[in-house]
């Protein structure tokens, strides 16, 4: 059993269409067969409580050996990627949690707490992603990367550019990936995170091209499944 995970119905619309045998259980989890591989496909909402929730939830109840995280993000200017193209996440940061200097947001480590500890392990800000599920996922082409979870996308070319400064080259922008993989974790699950681009991060919504990025963003968690 594989889980699927978007934040919003449109990012996902390919991919329920051709499933099988479809149907809903508890907490809106829809089971069935896609691409003759049993899946659970939940759309969760946007943002990072609804991510978390979404990860146990699917954890619960459909017990999957592996979940792909799917959807839009935002790609940073220098990032190389282009509208339309799809990357993979390497590593997830919390980018702005944490505390607030004034001039940058410092991550959880400077307070001491970890937001998760497993055994010796203390994780603060960032959350490593299923590297065996990642490797199978460059089998198709896309590239791969750190993105970056915010509570607000960025709106200004200046906000983009101070998060590429502060986190050393991130390729996408998003809103669920790093809760998603701190539950992952947490919940003993392997995570993939994969995203097509609609934007530029820093771009007013105007210029946004949603469809494009949803549906090559799916065709690459098609092409991904196949893989598994």
């Amino acid at each position: 059993m594989t889980g699927l995970i978007s934040a919003v119905p449109f990012e996902s619309a390919e991919i329920l269409a051709r499933m099988k045998g479809g149907r809903t259980i508890r907490g809106g989890v829809k089971t069935g067969v896609i691409e003759g591989r049993k899946a659970a496909c939940i759309c969760c909402g946007i943002g990072i409580a609804n991510a978390a929730m979404a990860i146990t939830l699917l954890s619960e109840i459909a017990k999957p050996q592996g979940i792909i995280l799917f959807g839009i993000g935002g790609a940073y200017p220098h990032s190389g990627l282009s509208i339309g193209e799809v990357a993979a996440a390497s590593e997830e940061v919390y980018a702005d949690s944490g505390i607030n200097t004034g001039k940058k947001t410092a991550g959880f480590k400077e307070t001491g707490f970890p937001l998760l500890k497993i055994k010796n392990k203390k994780y603060f800000n960032r959350f490593p992603l299923s590297k065996n599920m990642l490797v199978k996922a460059k089998k198709t082409g896309i590239s791969a990367g750190v993105f970056l979870t915010v509570c607000a996308a960025s709106r200004s070319r200046q906000r983009a550019l101070a998060l590429e400064r502060d986190f050393s080259s991130p390729l996408i922008e998003n809103m669920e990936g790093a809760a998603a993989a701190h539950a992952a974790l947490a919940c003993g699950v392997p995570l993939l995170e994969i995203r097509g681009v609609s934007n530029i991060a820093g771009d007013h919504p105007s210029k946004w091209r949603l469809k494009e990025a949803a549906i090559n963003c799916q065709k690459t968690v098609f092409d991904v499944l196949s893989q598994l």
